[in-house]
């Protein structure tokens, strides 16, 4: 009868352990699933930083072309103010040989 309920006990630490084991395998595979699937977050997200910043540093280029153009434009617009003054349009003017208007004949000049 000792030797029965031995074994009995036996055999039912064998089931405990047996389900004790298939729950820890599941959840040891469960865990490491989840810290695969937190591992591929990590790496998308650290993908996803390195494109922002990427894109950040384009962008930072882009604001440089068109602030360098605008003081482009800006020093254009300048010389072109200075070449549309009266004053200097006059100069311009004086410095082109002009036809002579006066009413003299052929014979006086």
């Amino acid at each position: 009868s000792n030797i029965s309920s031995t074994s009995s006990a036996s055999g039912r630490h064998n089931v405990v352990r047996a389900m004790v084991g298939r729950e820890l395998a599941c959840s040891e595979e469960g865990f490491q699933r989840r810290q695969d699937e937190r591992m591929e977050q990590v790496r998308q997200i650290a993908s996803l930083t390195e494109q922002v910043a990427q894109q950040n540093a384009d962008i930072h280029a882009m604001a440089t072309e068109l602030t360098v153009g605008r003081l482009n434009i800006a020093e254009l617009q300048k010389e072109l103010d200075k070449a549309n003054t009266p004053k200097r349009a006059r100069k311009e003017l004086d410095k082109v040989p002009q036809a002579d208007t006066s009413k003299k004949t052929r014979k006086e000049k």
